[in-house]
């Protein structure tokens, strides 16, 4: 079902190329048939607008936990020296979506690194964002 709405954005701007302001898309649907309305993947989110429960804490928490996802952050969480610290509370991409707007809920160091080079928060217009990766790993080391 979301591949079926991404297919309809999709055809959309291409339709319309000059609505579209970078490759971040926030697809708000009226379709609430689905088990996992919140969905956030590659450079996506998809939010049900179902009214009451879409603004209620856990929705918004849900949403901002799939918009982060829509900007590119992976799921983590709280360093384990933080895990039982009450300033920092909880990672929104970890567990965050259930303590948003409930008890602290912050990003962590790699979500804000993530954001700086991120797409929808520069302003400069000659940088080429999510092109071909080159970077490999030659040799890896481990030890206890």
């Amino acid at each position: 079902m979301r591949v079926g709405r991404n297919t309809e954005v999709e055809a959309y701007f291409a339709a319309h190329p000059g609505e579209r302001s970078g490759e971040h898309t926030l697809i708000i649907s009226p379709d609430n048939k689905i088990d996992n309305p919140y969905v956030g993947y590659g450079r996506n989110c998809f939010w049900p607008d179902k009214g009451e429960e879409a603004s209620s804490i856990s929705g918004l928490g849900g949403l901002t936990h799939e918009l982060g996802h829509c900007l590119n952050l992976p799921h983590n969480r709280q360093r384990e020296s933080r895990i039982n610290d009450p300033s920092y509370g909880t990672s929104l991409m970890g567990s965050g979506n259930g303590t948003y707007g409930k008890s602290p809920t912050f990003l962590t160091e790699v979500d804000c690194a993530i954001l700086n080079t991120n797409q929808v928060f520069q302003t400069n217009p000659t940088i080429t964002y999510y092109g071909v990766v080159t970077a490999s790993i030659k040799k890896m080391y481990y030890r206890r």
